[in-house]
């Protein structure tokens, strides 16, 4: 077998750039091929992967290391693989408690989401110069330079106050929980991946809808590691509202909490907020949104990017300078603040709602860790043209 891609780049230069590719009707497996770039001469290493809503295609990803704006670039895939890759993406289980995440050897993150927590989440992230970019607190108490507020606030995390009537936000009496029922861990050359399946209850156990959350982690360079985030809420028990609330986020962060020694936060828009000064970003709508600060002395940041596609792209934010950003399309009536604008959403029983985020972990700030260019290299990015045999 011999086949040829033909792969054309988006207007803006792509470097350790996530590739994802559909190949139809394709029944090999990864450790079956080679892939090589015709334009370097080198192998590249790869991954093939069911496609999500296909029984017959699949999906071929690796990682650019730079595509000039606009280029097209020919790779060679063959069933003679001369190089076997190591996985430098591998998550392993622990306890049925948490699921480790490393790259290249090293502690990227670890998905929490035993039963003594009351919803998942990802803790610590590790930034771009081997410190946890988010918040410790509550799990680690006493970090210097951390504001020790909103315990629900847990690093890395979905959360919403009002689905189904469950508060599934906050904390606080007569919060609801997240239960995972179901994970699968797999690792890889390229990225590895955190599938779970969520029961979403009331204080009382009631259940409310289902969730079915997958991580895509990419195995980029350190100064600029890549999260992509599917969240899939089914109404399983009915038809599921959404309610119209700022205590809320779809895909939230708690970063550490550095706003009063300089953070920023940075739109693509180019209206910011930061700790003094006015609020130019809060209840807005926009495509991406990028907190970056002093972390032990060094900057650094993390983006959240929205998803053509997405319910009410591009979305509003609920983000504060304390290292809190979320994105929450629900919370109109607050945004606007006007109780006749009604943010609520109800899915029908028996269907689905899909989100889909990137997350941009970053060295320096918005502008040194090209997050402009790191969003548009994922929303125009490189695709398949041609296919040649």
């Amino acid at each position: 077998m011999e086949k040829t891609l033909v792969v054309q780049n988006g207007n803006h230069l792509a470097d350790h750039c996530p590739v994802s590719l559909r190949l139809e009707d394709f029944d090999y497996q990864s450790a079956q091929l080679q892939l090589r770039d015709l334009t370097t001469g080198r192998v590249v290493a790869h991954q093939l992967e069911p496609c999500v809503c296909s029984t017959s295609a699949k999906s071929l990803n690796f990682v650019a290391d730079s595509l000039s704006p606009g280029e097209k670039r020919e790779f060679e895939l063959t069933d003679d693989p001369k190089h076997p890759w190591t996985d430098r993406v591998t998550i392993g289980e622990v306890d049925g408690d948490h699921a480790d995440v490393t790259l290249d050897g090293a502690l990227f993150t670890a998905y929490q989401y035993g039963p003594a927590h009351v919803r998942p989440y990802c803790h610590p992230v590790i930034g771009p110069y081997g410190d946890p970019i988010t918040r410790g607190y509550p799990m680690v108490k006493g970090v210097e330079g951390e504001l020790e507020d909103h315990h629900h606030h847990k690093a890395f995390y979905v959360a919403h106050g009002d689905v189904g009537g469950s508060e599934n936000w906050s904390e606080e009496k007569g919060h609801g929980f997240v239960r995972t029922r179901e994970l699968k861990c797999t690792g890889g050359a390229v990225l590895g991946q955190i599938v779970a399946l969520n029961d979403w209850v009331d204080a009382d156990g009631r259940k409310a809808c289902e969730e079915r959350r997958v991580y895509r982690i990419w195995a980029t360079p350190s100064s600029g590691r890549i999260v992509d985030l599917r969240i899939t809420f089914i109404a399983s028990e009915g038809d599921l509202k959404f309610g119209d609330t700022k205590e809320g986020g779809l895909c939230s962060l708690r970063l550490h909490s550095h706003s009063k020694l300089g953070s920023v936060i940075t739109s693509p828009t180019g209206a910011l907020t930061a700790e003094g000064t006015p609020d130019e970003t809060w209840g807005k709508r926009f495509h991406w949104l990028d907190h970056s600060g002093p972390v032990r002395g060094k900057w650094c940041g993390a983006t959240i990017m929205d998803t053509p596609g997405n319910f009410r792209y591009p979305t509003y934010w609920h983000v504060r300078t304390n290292g809190m950003m979320t994105a929450n399309p629900f919370g109109l009536s607050y945004y606007y603040d006007d109780p006749s604008v009604d943010g609520s959403h109800t899915v029908p029983a028996g269907e689905s709602l899909t989100f889909r985020y990137r997350v941009y972990f970053h060295a320096g700030c918005a502008a040194q860790g090209k997050v402009a260019e790191k969003y548009n290299n994922y929303v125009y990015g490189p695709t398949l043209v041609q296919l040649k045999e």
